[in-house]
């Protein structure tokens, strides 16, 4: 799929350290692209085993639950308060942002 195509070419063409902004309601990112992500919905399972790990997740998912209409500022000020290097949005979903890949559905984009 277009989904394990993107993350593959992560893997191959980005730094390990490299932390993703993706679309939180598409989990699994991290599965083939091996690289750290700000945050997606499955992470709030473990939310039941930390208090803190839950406010932070919650804090996460408020800001990004709409991520389909979030705009370049949005994302401009999600990097300031999660300090990602590279976003990663459906190929609708435009920005004027230094666009380093895309497949068929996905894009990914410089910070």
């Amino acid at each position: 799929t277009d989904w394990i195509s993107i993350q593959r070419w992560v893997n191959k063409n980005t730094d390990t350290s490299a932390k993703f902004m993706v679309p939180p309601q598409e989990s699994g990112f991290r599965i083939f692209s091996s690289r750290p992500i700000v945050g997606d919905i499955k992470d709030g399972a473990v939310v039941i085993y930390n208090i803190e790990f839950a406010k932070k997740w919650n804090h996460i998912i408020k800001y990004t639950y709409n991520y389909k209409q979030l705009s370049e500022e949005d994302f401009v000020l999600l990097k300031k308060k999660y300090s990602y290097d590279l976003l990663l949005l459906r190929n609708d979903q435009k920005m004027n942002f230094e666009k380093i890949y895309e497949n068929a559905t996905y894009t990914v984009y410089k910070m």
